[in-house]
């Protein structure tokens, strides 16, 4: 699956705005995490930078979802080798 997000701040190494991402792509400025998709855990990360070919801050993360219905799913921002993190969004879905 891929998921587009902005708001994650700047990218590592940065780009002005009104640029568009181009190779070789930017990191997001921490790393990211999807955890409880389908209630287990964290979910691994295949890619997380910044989207080709859009606009500077906006950033694609790819990963591989189970075989099931996604009911939620959350997105962290890892705070490195401190416990916790932020949660940038949550998705629920009916």
């Amino acid at each position: 699956m891929v998921l587009y997000v902005s708001g994650l701040g700047p990218a590592n190494p940065s780009i002005p705005d009104g640029q568009i991402n181009a190779a070789p792509l930017a990191s997001p400025p921490r790393p990211v995490e999807i955890s409880n998709l389908f209630g287990s855990g964290q979910t691994p990360i295949l890619f997380a930078a910044a989207a080709l070919d859009l606009a500077a801050g906006i950033f694609q993360i790819n990963f591989t979802a189970p075989q099931q219905t996604a009911t939620a799913m959350e997105l962290f921002e890892s705070n490195g080798n401190q416990p916790g993190g932020v949660t940038l969004f949550s998705v629920y879905v009916k």
